[in-house]
């Protein structure tokens, strides 16, 4: 699969489409957002070399994935950038537009505007987070955590958008 998504790979039909992916494909900590959070906490990053294989890796082109480390006078200010690198902006908009979805079916049924909206809010940013925060809880046991806690949130999430429906 990662050859079809490498501009890098042969076998990847549209380089360019492929590039444009990669090029959106950030997470929250490298928007704008995530530049203000680092100057209110005051969080240095730290690009850390692994041994996995990057997605333009090719025989020809042998490139590792870098990890991120964070340093910061307050737990919370390091919590929020770790967080943060667990919510790719892809997946938020992807997110946001299905929320949209929800809370313009909720109006045609004859829900109050601003009700459907809050309640929208509500799920996405609920949702949002809590999946963040679990994930970056299960960090701090390995790879395996952060994915067991991802999924632990995903499911949080779900009840909690269920209440508020």
């Amino acid at each position: 699969m990662q050859n079809y998504v490498n501009p890098n790979s042969p076998k990847c039909p549209n380089p360019k489409s492929a590039q444009w992916i990669l090029d959106k494909d950030v997470t929250l900590w490298d928007t704008k957002l995530g530049e203000k959070t680092a100057k209110v906490f005051k969080i240095q990053t730290k690009e850390i070399s692994t041994k996995i294989k990057d997605i333009m890796y090719t025989d020809d082109n042998k490139t590792m994935l870098k990890a991120k480390s964070f340093d910061a006078p307050s737990k919370i200010g390091k919590f929020t950038a770790r967080a943060m690198t667990r919510t790719p902006v892809i997946g938020l908009v992807v997110s946001a537009a299905i929320e949209t979805c929800q809370v313009v079916n909720a109006i045609k049924n004859n829900e109050k505007p601003e009700k459907a909206i809050m309640k929208g809010a509500l799920r996405f940013t609920s949702g949002t987070a809590i999946t963040a925060i679990c994930g970056t809880v299960g960090s701090f046991f390995g790879p395996i955590g952060s994915l067991v806690g991802l999924g632990i949130g995903a499911g949080l999430s779900y009840l909690v958008s269920k209440a508020i429906k």
